[in-house]
């Protein structure tokens, strides 16, 4: 089944905040500092500085403390009116270089001391928390890929256990006739656990809680301490020289050997987990490197953001290409988790064909705590614009043409009805599942889904809603030889779920509902939608009863405008 895509929205509701704007630097060289926590202490919100110190963050007044803090340097809490009088925020650095002392055999405490900071993380607990993820990719220096997009995260202790879209954006631009696209960005970050053997990644110093296994792998060197809060800085060098193993350098808290920051880094690395795109390309060298800068203000390890930078030689049939990918995810608002959208997604779907699937949400974005775009990424953002296609700035329909693209839903639109179009058997056939699956079908050759999509973002203003309907293709199949009736009665199938979609709309838009009233409003109207379109698709018959198909078209037509039998010439 092919579905003619549409493009259709229903306009959301938002509103305004104060936001606070700056720049982080270093007071001596008045060089920007990247990735620096900024928190405002009076609400708890939280953002890192960019690439280039820049930041915004949402302030509930002028009388707000705005706390900066940053590895290496001494932290630092500003009213709110002082930052916005400044914008320009200098930090002192607090680290005291140390002589390098290599440690022998017999000087065990720095061994030690890593052996119980690889425990500490290992013992921190289960947490969910809102993420926000950014990734820029460029091949020959051409940007060929932006990503951002925010998730609900489920972690413990540095592992990623699950991750679930909220919303995301991307930008893409070919280079020749190809894309080249990380479909599964967010999942290797998730694979990178510096606890756990991986066969995707080389080995890490906190692969050991032992302090001899640590030592029979690695060398240590003490490299500085912080006068600050009195952590320290170690480089620890694999003894193995193939690739195998990541070097690290560790920021740590000598007395609870909890890690403030790690920084892991591979030269030519023998173990990644990235594919080529196609069977005759190769990867021919990679280095990476991985950083993941913790919460000092909590009793346990917990992550504040990680950043995954990679660089690759890759050879395609147009020669070697230098691929450059810097990906960050910052983790914010634990325990308090974006209400994610209600919408049952097809197991199958990666995130890139989720993200392009979802309408842009102009409402959610205008709001959304994202880190400042660099000067770099708005002229990236110019380019895909002009060369390439970006959501929410240009509709994609020609990118429904490659398969990490293809989407099997439909959103409801007037102006534009679906049509079935001969295709392969759905992807799904090939799961273990696709022979129970393929017998349901023999029993019945035709089977309609839509879903009614709900996304909800609640605060103290109330809630902002946004509702849609989506006709699944996933789910639905027309085994049956196509009629000239078959196009009404697919489209008044849909029309009939669009009526129960505004029903719904209006019901949610009652003041004073909160999100179990919410939650229940959508299943009722879903329950209601199945009974209306089961019924419709009893009495029709298929569209072969005219009687029939003339009462539900009158039906659409009264609620919506819409005349099926007379736009595809039936009457």
């Amino acid at each position: 089944m092919r579905l003619l895509w549409l493009i259709g929205m229903v306009p959301s509701m938002g509103w305004a905040q104060a936001t606070l704007t700056g720049r982080v630097v270093d007071e001596a060289t008045r060089s920007p500092l990247p990735y620096c926590s900024i928190v405002d202490r009076t609400t708890r919100a939280t953002t890192l500085s960019n690439e280039e110190g820049e930041f915004h963050i949402p302030i509930h007044s002028l009388a707000d403390s705005i706390g900066f803090s940053c590895i290496g340097y001494a932290a630092r809490a500003l009213p709110a009116a002082a930052v916005n009088e400044a914008r320009i925020i200098s930090l002192v650095p607090s680290v005291t270089e140390l002589r390098s002392l290599n440690v022998t055999p017999a000087q065990d405490a720095l061994y030690d001391l890593v052996a119980r900071c690889a425990r500490a993380m290992r013992r921190a607990g289960s947490q969910r928390t809102k993420a926000f993820f950014e990734l820029d990719t460029r091949m020959d220096e051409q940007p060929v890929e932006t990503i951002e997009a925010f998730y609900n995260v489920d972690m413990t202790g540095t592992h990623i256990t699950r991750l679930d879209l909220k919303h995301g954006r991307i930008g893409i631009a070919p280079v020749g006739d190809r894309f080249f696209v990380s479909l599964s960005a967010t999942r290797t970050l998730a694979l990178l656990d510096p606890c756990s053997a991986s066969e995707h990644f080389p080995l890490s110093p906190l692969r050991w809680t032992n302090a001899r296994r640590i030592r029979k792998h690695y060398r240590i060197v003490e490299r500085a301490s912080n006068g600050d809060d009195g952590s320290l800085l170690l480089h620890l060098s694999p003894r193995d020289s193939s690739g195998a193993y990541f070097s690290m350098d560790l920021w740590l808290d000598p007395n609870t050997a909890h890690p403030r920051s790690l920084t892991l880094f591979c030269w030519d690395c023998s173990s990644y987990p990235f594919r080529p795109l196609k069977p005759e390309d190769r990867i021919e060298h990679i280095d990476m490197r991985s950083n993941t800068t913790f919460n000092a203000t909590t009793g346990a390890p917990e992550p504040e953001h990680m950043e995954l930078d990679y660089t690759m030689a890759y050879r395609d049939t147009a020669g070697l290409r230098a691929v450059r990918t810097k990906g960050v995810m910052h983790f914010f608002d634990r325990g308090q988790p974006f209400i994610l959208p209600f919408f049952r997604y097809d197991e199958e779907q990666h995130d890139y064909r989720k993200i392009t699937f979802q309408p842009y949400d102009s409402g959610f974005w205008a709001t959304a705590p994202t880190l400042v775009r660099t000067g770099r990424q708005e002229r990236d953002r110019g380019f895909f614009a002009k060369h390439g296609y970006l959501t929410g700035s240009t509709v994609m329909p020609e990118l429904k043409t490659h398969t990490f693209f293809e989407s099997n839903y439909a959103w409801w639109s007037s102006q534009r009805r679906i049509s079935l179009r001969t295709l392969p058997p759905p992807s799904w056939l090939a799961t273990p599942q696709a022979k129970q699956r393929t017998a349901t079908i023999a029993v019945n050759e035709v089977n309609l889904e839509a879903q009614l999509y709900l996304d909800v973002d609640t605060s103290s203003m109330g809630n902002r809603i946004f509702t849609a309907t989506v006709f699944d293709g996933f789910r639905s199949y027309y085994r049956l030889t196509e009629q000239p009736i078959t196009d009404a009665f697919l489209n008044i199938f849909f029309d009939l779920c669009e009526v129960e979609r505004r029903q719904l709309d209006a019901a949610l838009r009652s003041p004073g509902l909160d999100l179990a009233a919410l939650r229940r409003l959508h299943v009722e109207a879903t329950r209601r939608m199945e009974r209306v379109t089961g019924t419709y698709l009893k009495e029709v018959s298929l569209g072969n009863d005219h009687a029939a198909m003339v009462r539900w078209n009158e039906h659409v037509r009264s609620a919506l405008g819409i005349d099926n039998l007379a736009l595809f010439k039936q009457q």
